[in-house]
């Protein structure tokens, strides 16, 4: 049977802290490294920012250690730029602006129609009430001459 046996205080603090530290810098990400009872032996940072991105463990041929990155969130802006979700948001704001232009479309087309509509019944009402006073005037007068209403001849 062959092993190794290695001191755990200079793996953790020579080997490891300096692998970790030289391969994830600290403003990208954070890193900290548990025992079995979940208490903190080395760590990139006192708090983590960010959530939880990645979680191993060392249990072939190491302590059961648990090893976990976290990755702080992206500001707003910068969600935005990446090419990934970048994508997602322009397109959201090119279909929003198609819909704004679609409604906008829409209710400057029916404001016309309605428009059109009014000319129309107001055309209609006149032309009515422009044929309808001559021809009212037309029968008082034949109505008077019939029943004989009119005094002269004259004026027959």
């Amino acid at each position: 049977m062959w092993g190794i046996l290695f001191d755990s205080d200079y793996f953790k603090n020579h080997l490891l802290l300096n692998v970790l530290a030289s391969h994830f810098p600290s403003d990208k990400t954070d890193w900290i490294v548990r025992d079995r009872n979940k208490e903190t032996i080395l760590a990139s940072a006192e708090h983590p920012r960010g959530s939880l991105t990645l979680e191993s463990d060392f249990r072939d041929n190491f302590p059961y250690w648990t090893l976990e990155f976290y990755q702080p969130d992206p500001l707003i802006f910068e969600t935005f730029l990446t090419p990934r979700r970048g994508v997602y948001f322009y397109m959201f704001i090119l279909i929003a602006g198609i819909l704004i232009f679609g409604l906008i479309f829409t209710i400057r087309s029916i404001t016309h129609e309605i428009e059109l509509s009014k000319m129309k019944s107001d055309f209609a009402s006149t032309v009515s009430h422009e044929f309808k006073s001559p021809l009212t005037s037309i029968r008082q007068i034949a109505e008077m001459l019939e029943a004989g209403r009119v005094p002269s001849e004259e004026r027959r």
